[in-house]
């Protein structure tokens, strides 16, 4: 049996609702406050298209798992919306959006570094 219908039967069994398909990588990812800005999510510019097409893939596989939602930590978004790497992380942003909602999936992204107007404006932009 295939990883997609050995992931139904086992959520089927125990009676799980999985609401949402976590994304992470590929490449290296250093969760704290000095290597996380360098090395998290969409923002670093050496790992974004292959995260891009990572997220894309999970939410292929979530789309066949009946996962309707899929989520990553998104990275430390510039604070300064003229910051030219905050201008390219939204748009990768709106690309793997605009993907999971091709598949009917909502995409949830992790915050938490973020001021709250960085948090809002980013969609604004």
């Amino acid at each position: 049996m295939d990883l997609v219908g050995r992931l139904r039967q086992a959520l089927e069994k125990h009676q799980i609702a999985a609401t949402s398909l976590v994304v992470g990588g590929p490449g290296k990812e250093v969760w704290d406050f000095y290597q996380g800005p360098l090395t998290i999510g969409l923002v670093p510019r050496e790992t974004r298209a292959a995260r891009i097409a990572h997220i894309k893939k999970a939410s292929d596989f979530a789309k066949q798992c009946g996962i309707q939602a899929v989520q990553t930590h998104c990275g430390f978004i510039p604070e300064n919306p003229n910051d030219p790497v905050y201008k390219e992380t939204i748009a990768a942003l709106r690309e793997v959006v605009g993907y999971c909602r091709n598949n009917g999936q909502n995409f949830r992204y992790e915050t938490g570094q973020e001021t709250p107007i960085t948090s809002c404006a980013r969609f604004r932009t």
